[in-house]
């Protein structure tokens, strides 16, 4: 990590028209990799960029009055979020802190319309917003133009200048959204900012409001509450982190209270077919396998209910904040729990087995890298949504794979879980902390991922998330930055890169290269998305593809169904080969998480209510008795801070039905 003290100067004399410009740290987009010295430039446009150093090209850029600003003057943090990218700065002291922070104001509108009683709303901040400035010209500033560029700029503004008096009936939007695709690919400069604001943009911006609501017209966007929906062109959102909880937030939000958090992991799939096999392979009640025909359901037994509109008045009260630790309604949940949301992580465990028998370390890596990938397929259209946090000691069990977890902690929230199948094992522990940064949600995942064959042991970290879009437009998840897959029995190593998106929106594409023990040498390549499927290069131009892995498809109206996959519509589905056996603990016996499945909100609140009150109580007494809690099936990893293994004991328990000492969660 580097160190603020380390670095003399920050703040230089601007040039050529910039506001301020100089050294800033920041945030590595790897994990465990601290803070980074780099060189930014705020120019009299409204664009922070930066620079490994001055004169260098430039690395990264955000227009700020399409973003949001959250400033700590405690640790003198800066956090500039954006619908494409998010930079996470220090400053190196206090005065370079508030010279950034005059600079970034002059394009700041701070949170408008905030509520009278809103404890989040300080003097400071209104003091900020009476003065801040809305003086921007709307120009593009950034990379130099050239005259291809302007000639495509006004080629488009020719195009958008035809567009207010039409009706929706009389645009073709696939048509104009391609063809700006295309004009901005002809050229090698950014789309002007002036373009961006332009009509014809506004109606891609438009139509993806109407895929949420459809019962608005295109004017209709200009009507909506202007404490959820921001105009871009009123300059950036400027939030502050205090330091110290209000009485009203600590009411709001007991960290030791709350039974919900934030999107962990996820999955799809097999790896050669589209569609999801409803035959399995289950545990039978003696403990062994044997072979039955389950027919699982296609879909839950009620359609999306409740409503996430007030997601953002919730959200924008705790900006900066772990939002493990905030109270989210019950309609902000998805009907399932962490515990089996980690469990969608395995719905592609075969291709463990396909590595299991092979013999090549090469092969058995990309089969491992392609199986991490394959996790992040059933997250396509789950942008809304949460899964319900469990109470602490709740389990989860999928036979299909023997898989068990448990939630071990509470405050922090930290899960684990454990699989095994034909010649592999798994298991992980996840603890993952989300934030809201303004524009979008970061998610961090922590903890790591096991997965042991014979004569291989592969480790690998999975890459932060983000909720794009959170304000205006159609949310989506976005995942980015390295997973590497190690092998410490042979010393390969698979580094997948997630793809950065852009104005369009996602990229999904993912790339990946094996490399060897101790080289540089890219052995073996792979390529393709992490919601359709990775191919093994088989040549050195790639026209050549073996594909390892292939998403399968979502069942129909999976829309309506929370965006789950054929897999995820069966994980709190309770079986006649379960009913009866399972623990008391599991999800599938959770009350108000089982009432949303239905449909029925009203009680799904109330139960909600009286399982965290009761999780307060039993929390209460332990403290009162001296005593700490301890889980029932994971210990934590005698040399591996913050990691938790299996103990075992489950699956004998289960055939004995013996479960006993539990407690009472429901």
């Amino acid at each position: 990590m580097v160190s603020a003290s380390a670095f003399v100067s920050s703040i230089q004399h601007p040039t050529d028209g910039n506001i301020c410009q100089g050294w800033l740290l920041k945030k590595r987009r790897k994990k465990m990799q601290g803070y980074a010295k780099r060189y930014f430039v705020l120019s009299s446009q409204g664009v922070i960029s930066y620079s490994f150093e001055p004169g260098a090209p430039i690395r990264d850029e955000i227009t700020l009055k399409l973003a949001s600003i959250t400033s700590s003057s405690n640790d003198k943090a800066i956090h500039i979020d954006s619908a494409t990218a998010t930079f996470h700065l220090k400053a190196l002291g206090p005065t370079d802190y508030a010279l950034w922070m005059s600079a970034l104001r002059r394009f700041c509108a701070v949170a408008s319309n905030p509520a009278v009683d809103d404890p989040t709303v300080t003097p400071r901040s209104q003091r900020a917003s009476m003065s801040h400035s809305r003086s921007l010209t709307g120009s593009w500033i950034g990379v130099p133009a050239n005259a291809r560029a302007l000639r495509v700029a006004n080629d488009m503004e020719s195009v958008g200048s035809s567009l207010p008096d039409c009706s929706r009936s009389d645009i073709n939007v696939p048509k104009l959204v391609q063809t700006m695709k295309e004009l901005e690919a002809s050229t090698s400069t950014a789309v002007p900012s002036q373009i961006i604001n332009s009509p014809l943009a506004r109606v891609s911006e438009m139509v993806a409001f109407d895929n949420k609501s459809h019962r608005h017209s295109i004017g209709t966007i200009d009507s909506l509450s202007p404490s959820l929906w921001f105009d871009a062109e009123d300059g950036a959102e400027e939030f502050f982190l205090s330091a110290e909880p209000t009485e009203t937030e600590q009411a709001l939000s007991d960290p030791g209270d709350e039974s919900e958090e934030e999107v962990v992991d996820i999955t799809a799939s097999d790896s050669s077919g589209d569609e999801a096999p409803t035959p399995t392979k289950e545990r039978s009640e003696d403990g062994d396998s044997k072979h039955k025909v389950v027919i699982r359901r296609t879909k839950l037994p009620s359609p999306m209910v409740g409503d996430d509109g007030s997601l953002l008045a919730v959200l924008r009260k705790n900006v900066g904040k772990d939002l493990s630790t905030v109270s989210f309604p019950v309609s902000f949940n998805e009907p399932i729990s962490i515990l089996q949301k980690m469990a969608e992580d395995l719905e592609y465990f075969d291709l463990l087995g396909l590595a299991a028998v092979s013999a090549d370390p090469i092969e058995r890596i990309c089969l491992v890298a392609a199986f991490a990938v394959s996790g992040y397929s059933c997250t396509l259209h789950r942008a809304s949504r949460k899964p319900f946090n469990p109470m602490l000691g709740e389990t989860f069990e999928d036979s299909r794979m023997n898989y068990i977890s448990e939630k071990v902690s509470h405050h922090p929230a930290v899960m684990a879980c454990h699989a095994s199948g034909q010649g592999w094992e798994y298991w992980a522990t996840s603890a993952a902390e989300s934030k809201f940064w303004g524009r979008s949600m970061e998610i961090k995942n922590k903890g790591t991922t096991h997965v042991k064959l014979a004569g291989s042991y592969y480790t690998w970290y999975k890459p932060s998330s983000f909720v794009r879009n959170l304000l205006v437009g159609e949310k989506y998840l976005a995942h980015e930055g390295e997973l590497i897959v190690k092998d410490s029995t042979s010393g390969h190593r698979c580094v997948i890169t997630f793809k950065e998106g852009g104005y369009w929106g996602p990229s999904r594409a993912v790339s990946g290269a094996v490399y060897g023990p101790s080289s540089s040498t890219v052995l073996a390549k792979l390529d393709g998305t992490w919601n359709e499927g990775i191919s093994l290069q088989l040549d050195s131009k790639g026209s050549h593809l073996r594909v390892l892995w292939r998403a399968h498809s979502f069942p129909p109206h999976a829309h309506e169904y929370y965006g789950f996959t054929s897999f995820a519509m069966s994980l709190n589905e309770i079986t006649p080969d379960i009913e009866g056996r399972l623990c008391p603990t599991d999800s599938r016996l959770r009350p108000d998480q089982r009432a949303m499945e239905e449909g029925r909100m009203d009680f799904a609140d109330d139960e909600k209510a009286r399982l965290e009150g009761a999780q307060r109580e039993r929390r209460k007494a332990r403290e009162d008795r001296g005593e700490k809690w301890v889980p029932k099936w994971f210990e934590p990893h005698p040399t591996e801070t913050d990691e938790w293994v299996y103990k075992g004991g489950y699956w004998e328990a289960r055939a004995a039905k013996k479960w006993g000492k539990l407690e009472q969660l429901w």
